[in-house]
């Protein structure tokens, strides 16, 4: 074991593998490095919650009710009919009218408000947790190295139509030649300079040949290959002069 400049244990590379001592290790190590490095004071806590409210004061005595008025004077009897004779029943006497209802007693007095309760105390607030230790930042990567911007061609491209055997002179430089049949030929006569450029469209079914003339030498692009080429029916290919007379050849449909 081999230890860091904290103190921390870590397995040597000739070490036999052992994940639960290493890990042991570590955690006694960071345990002493705590305790003899504890962290800066935390933040303070939030304050505690109040305290309860106290109970409601008893309530005031309910005041002494008002005295009950008079009673109405009771109204006068009627008078007793005159005792008729013997047989027929004297007719029943009015009854005398219901006395007037007395006033009512005025309402006693409203009792006191109890007293309001203390207010409960504040409660202990609570001690702030020790901070972790921050993780150790990794390495940023290197950035790779920016591609060259390619050149900007003619916003559009002339065409130059055939429909037999066409050697390519130095006027085709940055146009496209539309082949029916016979085939394109690169000849010294050509005379491009190096990154001048043709592309050359097969505009048929059947394949045409690219020649590579006498003195003249094309590149497969990718390839260590020189010679003519084969391009395929509605194949596309793209011819580039990197040097006097020397070619290089790249495009879809090619063989």
């Amino acid at each position: 074991m081999s230890p860091t400049g904290k103190g921390f244990r870590y397995p040597a590379y000739s070490d036999t593998p052992d994940v639960p001592r290493d890990l042991e290790y570590l955690a006694e190590d960071v345990d002493a490095y705590l305790d003899a490095h504890p962290g800066p004071q935390g933040i303070q806590g939030t304050t505690g919650i109040q305290g309860l409210t106290g109970p409601q004061g008893i309530q005031g005595s309910t005041g002494a009710q008002g005295t009950t008025g008079l009673q109405g004077i009771q109204g006068a009897q009627g008078t007793t009919g005159s005792q008729g004779s013997t047989g027929a029943q004297g007719t029943t006497g009015l009854q005398g009218t219901t006395g007037a209802q007395g006033t009512t007693g005025s309402q006693g007095t409203t009792g006191t408000q109890g007293a309001t309760g203390t207010q409960g105390s504040t409660g202990i607030q609570g001690t702030t947790g020790s901070q972790g230790i921050q993780g150790i930042q990794g390495t940023q990567g290197l950035q790779g190295i920016q591609g060259i911007q390619g050149t900007f061609g003619p916003a559009t491209v002339t065409q130059n139509s055939q429909t037999s055997s066409y050697t390519v002179t130095s006027s085709d430089n940055g146009k496209y030649i539309d082949i029916t049949t016979g085939g394109v030929t690169l000849a010294t006569t050509t005379g491009f300079t190096a990154g001048q450029n043709v592309v050359v469209y097969n505009n048929s079914s059947s394949n045409q040949t690219i020649t590579q003339g006498s003195s003249t030498t094309l590149r497969w692009a990718g390839t260590a290959s020189t010679g003519d080429r084969t391009l395929s029916q509605y194949g596309i290919a793209t011819i580039l002069c990197v040097a006097s007379n020397t070619y290089v050849i790249a495009g879809t449909g090619i063989t």
